[in-house]
């Protein structure tokens, strides 16, 4: 997905890390409109508790899979479209 998530969050939900690596820039995430700090709350459905649900999720998925992520930006829900793609390292 081309995201760092902060580990340490203790929320509910995937929070997007605010570091220099939170977001690959051109990578899905990027170019679906995901920012730094938001939280994920659910892909294809399934509800994200926490950053470990996410890895799960997304490691069921395929690259090129087609994924819908809800998340929370400024306490608003929205939900984008994500293509997953191979990590660049």
């Amino acid at each position: 997905m081309g995201i760092s998530v902060d580990t340490q969050f203790t929320g509910t939900g995937a929070l997007i890390s605010s570091e220099s690596t939170g977001i690959t820039p051109g990578g899905p995430a990027d170019k679906a409109g995901l920012r730094k700090g938001d939280i994920i709350v659910s892909l294809d459905g399934a509800e994200i508790e926490n950053s470990d649900e996410l890895i799960v999720v997304i490691r069921s998925k395929n690259i090129g899979d087609k994924v819908k992520v809800k998340f929370k930006r400024n306490s608003i829900t929205r939900e984008v479209d994500v293509v997953l793609a191979a990590s660049k390292k």
